[in-house]
């Protein structure tokens, strides 16, 4: 676990340098953002115990809720007064 909080600090060092050079919207900044969530994750897992799990963001993996229509949101605040 050391060697990944290692991995997680030097990428960060990385990205603060180069973000003070480059901006923070840099594609590589964004892209040094991103393995450090990677590594976070796999961090967080291995902390709690778990298996390493997959934590590649993957689009095909995520999804939506959508929120209720305003004629939805009408009709549970009449149903909560009635």
């Amino acid at each position: 676990m050391n060697q990944l909080e290692d991995a997680i600090e030097h990428l960060r060092e990385q990205m603060v340098t180069l973000a003070l050079r480059v901006g923070l919207d840099h594609p590589e900044v964004y892209r040094l953002s991103r393995q450090i969530d990677q590594l976070h994750t796999e961090w967080c897992h291995l902390k709690r115990g778990e298996a390493r799990a997959d934590v590649r963001a993957d689009a095909g993996n995520t999804y939506s809720i959508n929120r209720f229509t305003s004629k939805l949101r009408e009709e549970r605040a009449a149903l909560a007064f009635a």
